[in-house]
């Protein structure tokens, strides 16, 4: 809650592996980087479906999923892995 973040204050709430929210608290436009463990075609960005690029890691091998997000300052973005 509330972490400064280069010029921004951020909060990031994490419920369980499959979804996070992240708010900007104050300051400018920010992008996030939501990415989630697994190959997912789609994510879900406040019940919105968007194309995710899926990709695999070099360093360990793992596939991961992510879609940048714009987030204005006093805005919430949701973004969480299919059902």
């Amino acid at each position: 809650s509330h972490i400064p973040l280069m010029a921004t204050i951020t909060s990031v709430k994490h419920e369980g592996i499959n979804k996070t929210i992240l708010t900007n608290n104050e300051g400018p436009s920010l992008i996030w980087k939501a990415c989630f463990s697994g190959s997912f075609e789609n994510l879900i960005l406040n019940d919105k479906i968007i194309k995710a690029t899926a990709e695999k890691l070099i360093i360990n091998g793992q596939n991961v999923s992510w879609i940048e997000v714009s987030v204005g300052a006093g805005n919430t973005m949701i973004v969480r892995t299919p059902d």
